[in-house]
């Protein structure tokens, strides 16, 4: 897992998630949430479509890879529009955009489904009754989540993201790299994830990353080997007091390849880089 960053151009995010449509989306949602208050039904009926609008961009933000594990999601895969505070809870939130995030089926469909784990209190959904009114339906739509294209709205979900403290990290928030590590394991030929040391916090957000990401999965962990193998061979052949200049320039470059943003399993690399470095 690396940071990612939103690209907050109105040409870059679909009208679905400013403006009228969204407007529209929040009125639908605080409807269903009083007939929910007034017992006339059991839960919301969400629009998968609505959020699908997202997924080009999400999927350019992450360079084709799941947000949580750093696989591909292009080759075998189409990958999900995942929402990373789950609808069912977050209902408020359905249909926000700065609530998305591309993932692999792994990932959202096996392992993490519906869950989501805090440290601190859960954030607090709009207060809907039985008796709240048509008006202040209408007044409150457009309102309830934030619109991605006003700066002073995206920060306030910031703030509030760091006040519920989520334990599964959301890596257009926090930085992965002050939490995860990884070691190499040449007997299992295997990478996995462990808590950064010297972070006292660590340890429980590896935790929740392993149990509901899945990222220390068997197939993770092998396909991690490989990558790693090959950034090691690069360290040895720089390693080397005969290497022409070229070619180092060569293997320089490819090293930083490895690092890049649409790289697999770049926060991995980036990891071994930094220890070369220490």
């Amino acid at each position: 897992m690396i940071p990612l960053t939103r690209i907050r151009l109105e040409e870059n995010i679909h009208a679905n998630f400013h403006g009228d449509r969204k407007r529209q989306f929040e009125r639908e949602l605080l409807l269903g949430q009083r007939r929910i208050a007034r017992d006339e039904t059991e839960g919301h009926t969400f629009r998968q479509g609505r959020w699908k609008a997202a997924k080009d961009q999400l999927k350019a933000e992450t360079g084709g890879k799941c947000a949580y594990c750093e696989a591909p999601t292009t080759v075998v895969a189409y990958g999900d529009v995942e929402h990373y505070r789950p609808k069912n809870v977050y209902w408020w939130l359905a249909y926000c955009y700065d609530n998305y995030l591309m993932s692999c089926q792994l990932c959202n469909e096996k392992h993490k489904k519906t869950s989501f784990p805090v440290k601190n209190t859960r954030m607090r959904a709009p207060t809907i009754r039985g008796d709240t009114t048509d008006a202040d339906i209408e007044s409150r739509a457009g309102t309830i989540a934030p619109n991605p294209l006003d700066p002073a709205e995206v920060d306030d979900l910031s703030r509030r993201h760091q006040e519920e403290r989520p334990l599964l990290l959301n890596p257009y928030y926090d930085n992965p790299a002050e939490f995860f590590a990884w070691r190499a394991d040449k007997f299992l030929e295997t990478v996995e994830l462990i808590p950064m040391p010297g972070n006292p916090d660590a340890r429980d957000f590896c935790d929740a990353a392993i149990e509901y990401y899945g990222l220390n999965r068997k197939e993770l962990k092998s396909c991690r080997w490989v990558r790693y193998t090959d950034y090691q061979a690069f360290r040895m052949a720089l390693d080397d007091p005969g290497l022409c200049p070229a070619t180092a320039a060569s293997v320089c470059q490819q090293i930083e390849r490895m690092k890049a943003q649409n790289a697999p399993f770049a926060g991995m690399i980036r990891y071994f880089h930094s220890l070369s470095f220490a």
